[in-house]
């Protein structure tokens, strides 16, 4: 399985629609981390972005067993799901979404 980053863009992914999975200590920490990454994904100077934490806790990568048809080049070989403290290559996390509001 593939190396993850501190921050992943999920937006390709099954379970979830624009989202981002951040790994970390802290909720605080998740934050900065989450912010800093939309500030480099979205540089436009007119828009305020709005991170809205959907879930906390811990988190495994499975592989992907989707159907056929799924399979497009953008489509990834794995999926995140929520796990249990005591599993298997778990990390903990957050899951956020991130909202644009641009100004006026």
């Amino acid at each position: 399985m593939e190396a993850f980053r501190t921050v992943e863009w999920v937006a390709n992914h099954d379970e979830a629609h624009g989202q981002m999975l951040v790994r970390g200590a802290s909720l605080g920490g998740m934050i900065d981390c989450a912010c800093a990454a939309v500030a480099e994904q979205y540089p436009y100077e007119r828009s305020c972005a709005h991170l809205r934490v959907i879930r906390v806790g811990w988190w495994v990568a499975a592989p992907c067993n989707c159907s056929r048809t799924m399979a497009v080049s953008n489509h990834p070989s794995w999926h995140y799901r929520p796990a249990r403290r005591n599993d298997d290559e778990v990390w903990y996390g957050a899951e956020m979404r991130v909202e644009l509001r641009h100004g006026g």
